[in-house]
């Protein structure tokens, strides 16, 4: 969570940032427990700690820390620049619809995240099948921490890449984690892909630049 105030351009000019960082293994013990209560109540003790600090808006830098965020808006006062917000806007620009969406297991089956792609930006949202779900907790947070990467995690992600293309005929797809981009290559991808760590970035500075 993040406060974005005075963003000028120029060569010595950076962000005035407020930053409550937070241990993520708690997080990551939260979401494989689905102890989703206990992770918004977090987030929220976090928030009013920022508010309280002056921030003016918040950001959570992780995919499916989102869930809290319609209470985190609730409890802090400010707003939440969404994740989701930041991916869809490029997603419907460049006129796709048929989206497919990987992430853990959470975002791709809860409705926090999916629901917002679908009733505000319109878009159709497909996951991979019901074996990659239950396993992918498991992968991102055990298997991607590793250096190097084991061939055959990459490989779990990489099918269940393929099947939303060539399966479920998605004309993009979402990455919706911020390790995923460690197992995927540019040349990996066969249709439109967008990372949403990336384009939420962009989405705060532009956020920022607005508002001053």
């Amino acid at each position: 969570m993040t406060r974005v105030v005075g963003l000028i351009g120029g060569p010595v000019h950076s962000a005035n940032l407020l930053i409550r960082s937070i241990n993520y293994a708690d997080i990551a013990r939260m979401v494989t427990t689905k102890d989703f209560e206990g992770m918004t109540k977090l987030l929220c003790q976090c928030g009013q700690e920022l508010q309280k600090a002056g921030a003016q808006s918040l950001v959570l830098c992780a995919n499916v820390a989102h869930k809290a965020a319609d209470a985190l808006e609730e409890h802090s006062g400010l707003p939440v620049l969404h994740i989701v917000d930041s991916s869809a806007e490029k997603i419907v620009s460049a006129g796709h619809h048929r989206v497919g969406l990987l992430a853990t297991r959470a975002v791709m089956e809860e409705d926090f995240y999916k629901a917002r792609l679908i009733e505000k930006f319109g878009l159709e949202v497909l996951v991979p099948g019901e074996d990659f779900r239950e396993r992918v907790d498991g992968l991102i947070f055990d298997e991607l921490s590793k250096n190097p990467i084991a061939k055959e995690a990459k490989d779990h992600f990489h099918n269940a890449y393929e099947e939303l293309v060539q399966r479920h005929k998605v004309d993009c797809v979402i990455l919706a984690c911020t390790e995923l981009r460690l197992v995927f290559n540019d040349e990996d991808f066969t249709v439109p892909t967008f990372e949403t760590t990336g384009l939420h970035a962009r989405g705060i500075a532009e956020w920022a630049l607005l508002e001053n």
